[in-house]
């Protein structure tokens, strides 16, 4: 299910980019020479952004129903703020204090933006390929989403840690910021495809055309002469 593995994989690129700060970010901030207080409040900024804006972004996720392009947005922001937060090597700006808080609030508002909605568009995918619109199916949606960002809560530090030792904070966090911005191509390119090869065959087509076949078939056996 082609939706399905686009969702899997914003909630892993979301979580992945999240936690990549927990292991590399207060070393990245020791050349500043920041007070252990400082620091701590430069870990809440992305977060708290996060919590904060959540509740606008399921508001508008499960009001308006773009889906889709708020996860496409999320993540080009998220891209952006971590080629600030490096700085990435090839755009030319040193490292600075107020360049990574920005990118800190971009991050913020982007990772939510793409994550929020990837829970309502799992449901409307579920709902589409004939789920009901029960507790069952949001149990099998909230698991799904929980286990995909524990994996993404996994492979940020992890990933992170190593990608700092070995090639430096800069050059980690372009990494991170290429792959949000690749999955932001996914979910474009999967938008793309879906409008020029429409799915005319959904669950709930489906169904009735079946049950109205069977009916068919059985009256015609019905009124065969023995």
């Amino acid at each position: 299910m082609p939706a399905i593995i686009m969702v899997v994989i914003t909630i892993i690129c979301g979580a992945s980019s999240l936690g990549f700060l927990d292991p590399t970010l207060a070393a990245h901030l020791k050349q500043f020479k920041l007070t252990p207080s400082v620091i701590g409040l430069m870990f809440l900024i992305a977060p708290g952004i996060y919590a904060f804006t959540a509740p606008l972004w399921g508001w508008i996720s499960d009001k308006k129903g773009h889906t889709k392009a708020m996860m496409t947005c999320g993540s080009l922001a998220g891209a952006v703020a971590y080629l600030l937060m490096g700085p990435a090597p090839f755009i030319g700006l040193s490292p600075s204090l107020w360049i990574i808080v920005i990118g800190l609030v971009i991050m913020g508002l982007g990772v939510g933006g793409a994550l929020i909605p990837t829970f309502q568009d799992a449901v409307n995918t579920a709902k589409a390929h004939g789920l009901p619109d029960n507790m069952d199916t949001f149990g099998l949606v909230s698991g799904l989403f929980n286990s995909c960002f524990s994996l993404g809560a996994f492979l940020g530090p992890t990933a992170g840690g190593y990608l700092q030792e070995e090639y430096g904070f800069a050059w980690a966090s372009t990494v991170v910021g290429g792959l949000l911005a690749l999955n932001a191509v996914i979910v474009l390119l999967f938008c793309v495809i879906r409008r020029c090869i429409p799915e005319h065959s959904t669950y709930e087509e489906r169904e009735p055309l079946l049950g109205d076949s069977a009916g068919v078939t059985d009256v015609s056996k019905s009124q065969l002469p023995v």
